[in-house]
């Protein structure tokens, strides 16, 4: 734990350093965006492939990525039951919906199909015409077939701030 500490306290004046020698280096270089380009794809690999390591994910207390995605799922089904326990709506700022509110035609087709990857789709055509309701609603469907659906959640989060 101290040697992590004293890494972290010499990590920002260490990366400040290479930022500014990079940044030299890059204005010197004709061939500058390649040379980024490069450096770039390095770290962003040995990044990717540290994170697979099981001892470098604990000597940085990173949970696995098993255990991310099903505190994920988890959290998700917790706060799904909280939606349909009261009467969907989402938020008590008035951003959410009832179904009641939504069109029959439309609640109909959602609780019929069996793809939560469709309903994305049809999600984001309803947030597309500004029908924000409707997409939530399609979107907290393809999450309650499938709680892990990484779009749904990115979806439902950009429709959610509209």
């Amino acid at each position: 734990d101290e040697w992590v500490g004293k890494f972290l306290r010499v990590l920002p004046p260490l990366l400040f350093g290479m930022m500014v020698l990079n940044l030299w280096v890059k204005v010197q270089l004709p061939h500058a965006a390649l040379l980024h380009w490069t450096a770039t794809a390095a770290f962003t690999l040995s990044l990717q492939m540290a994170l697979k390591q099981p001892g470098f994910r604990e000597a940085f207390k990173l949970p696995s990525p098993r255990v991310l995605q099903e505190s994920l799922a988890r959290l998700t089904n917790q706060r799904l039951l909280e939606i349909s326990e009261s009467g969907g709506a989402l938020a008590p700022s008035g951003r959410g919906y009832t179904p009641s509110q939504l069109p029959d035609a439309l609640v109909k087709q959602v609780q019929a199909e069996p793809s939560a990857d469709v309903l994305v789709i049809l999600g984001a055509q309803h947030s597309a015409q500004k029908r924000y309701r409707e997409a939530l609603y399609c979107l907290d469907k393809a999450l309650q077939l499938q709680p892990g659906h990484v779009r749904a959640h990115y979806s439902r989060g950009q429709v959610f701030s509209l």
